[in-house]
């Protein structure tokens, strides 16, 4: 009968410094496609995602229509999702290059 043993967890401060470095690369990763959207598409985003509200309150927040409140947040969405797209491929090119120049 090994009976019951204490369960211990220490986290270091260096896990805190990881922790703190992850959320800053998200953070400047989220500001940075952020500021690839108008400032409507921004203000829909917010509403959307951070505020939780569904296209009938945006739309009503936003005087347009639930259609046009979801094709703007649609939009938004796609505009991001090209942008990071881009930014792969300049990543992938400029890896090619510096690897090609290396080899």
């Amino acid at each position: 009968d090994l009976g019951e043993m204490p369960f211990e967890i220490e986290v270091s401060v260096l896990d805190a410094m990881i922790d703190e470095e992850d959320r800053d690369l998200i953070i400047k990763k989220v500001e940075s496609l952020m500021n690839c959207l108008t400032e409507r598409q921004k203000e829909a985003i917010y509403l959307r995602y951070i505020q939780e509200m569904d296209y009938e309150e945006i739309a009503s927040l936003l005087n347009m229509t639930t259609k046009s409140s979801r094709m703007l947040v649609f939009r938004a969405m796609e505009k991001m999702r090209d942008f990071t797209s881009q930014e792969k491929k300049l990543f992938f090119i400029l890896l090619l290059t510096h690897l090609l120049k290396n080899f």
